[in-house]
């Protein structure tokens, strides 16, 4: 049986989101190489619950492996399925982000390594619940690493698509073409 948040850091959550697989009806390993994909979310989904910690460091629990990690965001931590984590992280912290230490809860049902996007589910969820904790507006830092990349409108959106999980692609991408082709400054 999979311990609970409460089990592994002995408080509630602050904040819980989830985020589903997906797979490719349409387009399987053409997404990076500058081809199309139709995707579809799954019922399977990877749910993030976190909150913040008085400690140095970053406590990082993942129910399906029974496994609690801590790490700093110095350097990646050893074990693989936390660099995703750490990714997220340090990446909203070179945006300009504040991170204080967290407790991190992960649980899911979505299958690893089988074609359905649990690393995706994973970073949305992630991202999902930094953006409430922490009251993160996206946009803003989309749009900041919009500048530092230096990208024009057609690269910026096959940039994201291989650079940030779906759900965040979809509705940004949507915003800097309606924003370019309107030219909305805000």
């Amino acid at each position: 049986m999979m311990k609970t948040f409460e089990e592994v850091f002995n408080a509630m959550p602050t904040v819980i989101a989830s985020a589903p697989g997906r797979v490719n009806l349409l387009g399987e390993h053409t997404d990076y190489n500058d081809g199309y994909v139709m995707t579809t979310a799954i019922p399977q989904h990877t749910s993030v619950s976190m909150r913040f910690n008085k400690s140095e460091s970053f406590r990082l629990y993942l129910a399906a492996l029974d496994q609690l990690v801590e790490f700093d965001l110095s350097k990646p931590p050893n074990e693989y399925f936390a660099t995703y984590i750490f990714g997220c992280l340090r990446n909203a912290q070179d945006l300009g982000v504040n991170m204080p230490a967290l407790d991190i809860h992960i649980c899911s049902n979505v299958p690893m390594g089988v074609g359905l996007s649990s690393s995706a589910a994973l970073e949305v969820a992630m991202l999902r619940a930094l953006r409430e904790l922490l009251n993160v507006d996206i946009n803003i830092l989309l749009q900041k690493w919009h500048n530092k990349q230096k990208l024009n409108t057609q690269k910026l959106i096959a940039a994201l698509w291989i650079k940030w999980p779906l759900a965040l692609q979809i509705h940004n991408i949507c915003c800097f073409w309606i924003r370019e082709r309107l030219d909305v400054k805000n």
